[in-house]
């Protein structure tokens, strides 16, 4: 589909294949379980554990390099990184939303100051004191989050991160926000150090 500003949208309808001729795709049947995979497999403690992880298919395939996957299930990752417990704290649900909307006013109200700062400089200077920490938290309660000292507590270093991020994207567009977040990706940092490290990482 062709679109008014030049770019287009194209819309895929096929069915995902790997290289092995694993179809990874979900099936279709039905339109509830479609949709509710995601928040199932959260349940199932999947994202938690490997050990968790559950063969749906015991259709052997062979990669190019002659190991063994199973169809169905999608793709079980070689490297296996839980997801952050963070997600589970519902004042940090809550409060991540207001960080752009306070990420905005406060570089418009610094601006002079923040101009200062080029992104390397930025990256290793420019902190989230607890003063403005505490500046967010009373904007977030301004906004009708309810304030949990103890939760609080736990998703400190996680909203300290997304707001340096979000602040450094309003000066430094994408490259700012990824350069600051993935810093603290355990995901990211995990799959850099297997990119970097000399064993070789197995593909499909």
């Amino acid at each position: 589909y062709d679109l008014s500003d030049g770019g287009a949208l194209r819309l895929t309808i096929g069915k995902y294949y790997t290289p092995s001729g694993r179809l990874i795709q979900k099936p279709y049947d039905d339109s509830s379980t479609y949709n509710d995979e995601l928040s199932k497999r959260y349940e199932s403690g999947e994202l938690s554990s490997a050990d968790s992880i559950a063969v749906q298919d015991s259709t052997k395939f062979f990669t190019a390099s002659g190991r063994v996957v199973y169809g169905g299930g999608g793709v079980t990752p070689d490297l296996f990184i839980p997801i952050d417990n963070i997600l589970e704290n519902d004042f940090f649900i809550q409060a991540r939303q207001h960080i752009n909307n306070f990420a905005y006013r406060y570089v418009d109200d610094n601006r002079s100051q923040l101009i200062e700062y080029d992104l390397d400089r930025f990256e290793k200077e420019f902190f989230i004191d607890e003063d403005l920490f505490l500046d967010f938290l009373a904007f977030a309660k301004k906004e009708g989050v309810k304030i949990q000292n103890g939760k609080v507590e736990e998703s400190k270093a996680a909203l300290k991160l997304r707001l340096k991020a979000i602040i450094a994207r309003q000066l430094f567009q994408n490259e700012g926000f990824y350069r600051i977040f993935n810093k603290g990706d355990k995901a990211f940092q995990k799959a850099l150090k297997a990119v970097q490290s000399e064993q070789k990482v197995i593909v499909e």
